[in-house]
């Protein structure tokens, strides 16, 4: 005689596949609510301060719309912040191999990231702070700064490139179908 048993149910973590609708319309109800927020204190911004003007004068003397101008200037303010933020990121990296903190702080690739960001900035912060109490806080002084010390710490700033990338990966592949390249 055989006694049969009762399969145990098996429990599995809800995916992003499987997970209710209810689960995903609230996810989606709060990523709405966070995005039109934003867009209140952007909008908010740019009423005040009205970057998007039309100045005759610019037209007539340049040939060159203005706001082709404010937005190449952004543009640049976006590649600047880029080039600082790899730079200092890759001096984050060297000061943590120096002071071997990855053999006692375990910590996500992503936290990683940050705080050598965070590291890199604020020993730029200080060198900045250090030239200007010398009298040397100059541009070229401080890009000639950056050119050396990309030079200096390319592996460390082309480690936190590629881990800067696999970070938009990863962000890329939480939506599936959509093209965020």
């Amino acid at each position: 005689m055989t006694s049969a048993t009762p399969a145990e149910p098996q429990t599995t973590t809800p995916t992003n596949e499987t997970s209710p609708p209810a689960a995903r319309a609230g996810v989606a109800a709060r990523a709405l609510i966070i995005f039109f927020g934003l867009l209140v204190v952007v909008v908010g911004y740019f009423w005040s301060h009205r970057p998007f003007g039309i100045e005759p004068e610019t037209l007539a003397t340049t040939g060159i719309p203005p706001i082709v101008l404010t937005l190449g200037g952004a543009a640049l303010d976006l590649a600047t912040a880029a080039v600082l933020f790899l730079v200092t990121g890759g001096i984050g990296k060297w000061v943590v191999a120096r002071l071997r903190l990855r053999e006692t702080v375990s910590l996500s690739r992503l936290e990683w990231l940050a705080l050598e960001a965070g590291i890199g900035l604020g020993a730029w912060a200080l060198l900045a702070l250090a030239l200007g109490l010398l009298g040397l806080f100059q541009p070229a002084i401080l890009w000639g700064g950056v050119v050396l010390l990309a030079l200096i710490l390319r592996r460390s700033v082309a480690e936190t490139a590629r881990g800067w990338r696999a970070v938009a990966g990863a962000i890329a592949r939480i939506a599936p179908g959509r093209n965020w390249r």
